[in-house]
């Protein structure tokens, strides 16, 4: 729809080219298998070696989190360590597992939950910004 809207406004165009790094990687690797045609260039950047295991590797993370931040979870005798829980999760400690989780599942899965800039105005702004709406505020 963006590149019909382009063409309809600005005439024919001699290629399309998408570039993007991480998500930005995935997002234009997965559109130009979906819709052959879109793209006549891809440049993905800093991207996964496939999407698929890296899902898995956050829910993993989430998971394990569960648990291992649970000792009631844990049977009886069983004490875990930092060193042990990082061996578990393939890291030196378990920073890397929180850090991912609270960006990756906490923060996707409620915009509004330590992303400030996914928060949508609440009140009337300035001359031409969204309202919580999204509608614009009207000029004066």
């Amino acid at each position: 729809m963006a590149k019909e809207h382009l063409i309809e406004t600005y005439g024919t165009l001699g290629y399309t080219i998408g570039t993007g790094c991480s998500g930005g990687s995935l997002v234009q690797q997965q559109v130009a298998n979906a819709y052959p045609g879109i793209y006549q260039g891809i440049l993905p950047q800093c991207s996964f070696p496939d999407s698929w295991s890296t899902g898995q590797q956050l829910a993993a993370y989430h998971f394990l989190r569960g648990y291992f931040e649970d000792p009631s979870k844990w049977g009886p005798g069983i004490a875990w360590t930092p060193t042990q829980v990082g061996a578990v999760e393939g890291h030196p400690n378990h920073v890397n597992s929180i850090v991912f989780d609270s960006v990756y599942w906490t923060s996707l899965a409620d915009p509004a939950d330590g992303c400030p800039a996914c928060q949508r105005p609440t009140t009337t702004t300035p001359r031409g910004t969204p309202t919580a709406s999204g509608a614009r505020s009207p000029t004066t």
